[in-house]
């Protein structure tokens, strides 16, 4: 069964043996129904508005552990309380370590559960995304149908990007073209014994060109991505003894 993308948050809070846990949550995740039910049935799950309300709220709960979600900026406990309290944090780094926040915000939460499976199915092949980076691969995966998440103030279902079907002939002269020309070429070079970094690099660049701008199919450029990382850092652990002398030999590197 596929775990919920806040259970990790959950597991945050229990494993806090303090009366009262001061979440600090500024991406706001203790809002979701869900969660919020799931939590009250083992906390007395209190918003801060106030401190006289807080403190009637805890008056009202000594038999129970408390948990008290500060989800303004600018909200202060008061000291006593602070000082009391077992302090932690819910953010979506922790749930999505890989993807930007920023970006995951844009999205309504409702859809969190159907980006988490995939980035679950996806995360070996990815490397840690920038914000721009996310949003591509987010609006790919929900253009395929691999996700059910709508952006923040958009009317339907983000699908922005194009994506080529199966067969499609590419003109020539298109970005389309290049970048499958460039992962073909680059993909024949990884294939040879030994490999010509140098040129590699090169190719690299030239794919680095049209990303993210470009950028057709997101997830096969991460994968190739990640498996040049992993080629590569063997070469230097192969090769290293020999590197010191590279660029007298071959010329500038």
């Amino acid at each position: 069964m596929m775990k919920k993308w806040f259970d990790i948050l959950i597991n945050k809070a229990k494993q806090s043996w303090s009366q009262l846990i001061v979440v600090n949550d500024p991406d706001q995740l203790g809002s979701d129904p869900l969660l919020l039910d799931l939590l009250k049935q083992d906390f007395a799950v209190v918003s801060f508005q106030g401190e006289l309300s807080l403190r009637q709220f805890i008056r009202q709960h000594q038999s129970r552990q408390i948990l008290i979600l500060l989800q303004k900026e600018a909200a202060c406990l008061p000291y006593d309380i602070e000082q009391n309290a077992d302090l932690i944090s819910w953010t979506l780094t922790d749930i999505f370590p890989r993807l930007d926040s920023k970006a995951l915000r844009m999205f309504e939460m409702d859809g969190y559960q159907s980006i988490y499976e995939a980035y679950q199915e996806s995360v070996a092949t990815l490397g840690i995304l920038d914000e721009q980076q996310t949003l591509f691969l987010i609006r790919e995966w929900i253009a395929i149908g691999k996700v059910l998440a709508h952006e923040k103030g958009y009317g339907g279902i983000a699908n922005v990007i194009k994506i080529r079907k199966h067969g499609e002939v590419l003109e020539k002269d298109s970005s389309a073209y290049d970048y499958t020309r460039l992962v073909k070429d680059i993909r024949q070079l990884l294939e040879q014994d030994k490999k010509d970094w140098p040129l590699i690099a090169r190719r690299w660049g030239e794919l680095e060109s049209l990303y993210p701008a470009e950028m057709l199919e997101t997830e096969s450029y991460f994968a190739l991505d990640h498996e040049i990382s992993q080629l590569f850092q063997d070469y230097i652990i192969q090769e290293y003894d020999q590197l010191f002398f590279a660029s007298y030999i071959n010329g500038p590197v």
